[in-house]
């Protein structure tokens, strides 16, 4: 090729780059958990999460351009599907799901975490929710 058509590729290049539309992950959901509910085949109880806690647990769902993603959860991919009044995220592989509902002037949650023969249940809220 030569040298003055590479020139003008290149210049084409560098002007239809930035025309291109990269698709970005969006903030779904941002939820702070209360209460953890842990059970097991012989044992069940609830707590009450303290503050730094509920910053370690926090729930965070995102909208990639492959879907959604329990980013929280080591960026599990998940289905979503609308019943009523919730909103259900599903793992597909069984480990776990969320549940959202509106509640007046915010959003209450559960997160429900499957490990093993355990499970982890959390309670919680958040301000917003774009799904």
């Amino acid at each position: 090729m030569k040298r003055g058509a590479m020139a003008f590729l290149s210049l084409l290049l560098l002007i239809a780059i930035p025309a291109i539309s990269v698709a970005q992950d969006v903030l779904v959901f941002a939820g702070t958990p209360l209460i953890r509910g842990t059970a097991s085949y012989d044992n069940s109880s609830n707590i009450e999460l303290s503050k730094d806690q509920r910053k370690e647990f926090r729930l965070v769902i995102m909208k990639t351009p492959a879907g959604y993603r329990w980013a929280s959860r080591e960026n599990r991919p998940l289905n979503m599907k609308e019943s009523g009044n919730f909103t259900h995220f599903v793992e597909p592989n069984g480990a776990g799901y969320i549940k959202i509902a509106k509640s007046k002037d915010r959003f209450l949650y559960m997160e429900h975490v499957s490990t093993g023969f355990q499970t982890h249940t959390y309670w919680g809220t958040a301000q917003s929710f774009t799904p």
